[in-house]
């Protein structure tokens, strides 16, 4: 039986980056900036891990604006997630294309993995 009037709050000094006290109470952290040179780094190995599938030179074509907007949107003063994200799903819808899935191609998803982990944002909003 819960005691009517019970101190739910913090009895104390307390030093934390988030807090949430109390009953059905929640702390979100923002967790700042992106880290531009992981981003950098990642969508490289995203690229070199692209060009070492055995895709027909059509099919290379394609990516090839994709990869070039990738680069781009990674490089400037605030990347975008929302804007990477889109690029992203643009290469998965073209990739599927050729048969390879993006997410589950070993070789693709370790750095699209650590793009979503430089952007700080789950892997989830950049695939959708």
């Amino acid at each position: 039986m819960k005691r009517q009037g019970a101190n739910e709050g913090i009895i104390g000094n307390v030093t934390a980056n988030v807090l949430a006290v109390g009953q059905g109470a929640t702390a979100i952290q923002n967790q700042g900036a992106a880290d531009t040179a992981a981003l950098s780094g990642a969508i490289g190995d995203l690229r070199k891990a692209i060009d070492a599938l055995a895709l027909a030179p059509p099919a290379r074509e394609a990516l090839k604006d994709d990869l070039d907007a990738l680069e781009k949107a990674g490089k400037g003063a605030e990347p975008k997630p929302d804007h990477i994200g889109g690029i992203l799903q643009n290469l998965s819808g073209k990739l599927k294309m050729v048969g390879t899935v993006l997410a589950e191609t070993t070789a693709l998803a370790g750095p699209v993995g650590r793009i979503a982990e430089a952007l700080r944002v789950p892997l989830s909003h950049l695939l959708g």
